[in-house]
């Protein structure tokens, strides 16, 4: 899909003022902010490579707390699951720096829900769609 594309299928995407790179290469080259998913807000991400569209990165905007990211990535996976079916990769880890990731292919598309958190730092919660012939 072409920027272009994406600009129509998502008027409110502006560019933005910072861009971002990814280890793979491909450019942020459009932001939404305000993208709801249930009770929360998000800001969409979209990455290009090669201009095509790479990746789609939904980050989310509210704050919370590292538990209530907990609770959330919980209750977005088991919505993935009841959708999607069981996921083709799960990971989580504990310590200082703790956190869930889940991972599922779908129709040429590879979709992570992940978080991490960290004593101290406000927490990270991404979905992460990507394409699986572009990685």
């Amino acid at each position: 899909m072409s920027g272009e594309t994406v600009r129509k299928l998502n008027p409110a995407a502006t560019t933005p003022a910072t861009p971002s790179t990814l280890q793979t290469g491909a450019k942020e080259v459009l932001e939404q902010y305000g993208v709801p998913i249930g009770h929360n807000t998000f800001t969409a991400r979209f990455y290009f490579k090669e201009a095509k569209l790479h990746q789609i990165t939904l980050e989310l905007q509210d704050n919370l707390s590292p538990e209530e990211v907990a609770r959330l990535w919980d209750e977005l996976y088991a919505l993935n699951v009841a959708q999607y079916g069981k996921e083709g990769s799960l990971r989580s880890g504990s310590g200082q720096v703790w956190g869930k990731a889940a991972t599922w292919a779908i129709d040429g598309k590879e979709m992570t829900l992940f978080f991490l958190a960290k004593e101290g730092l406000k927490p990270i919660m991404n979905i992460v769609y990507q394409s699986q012939s572009q990685k």
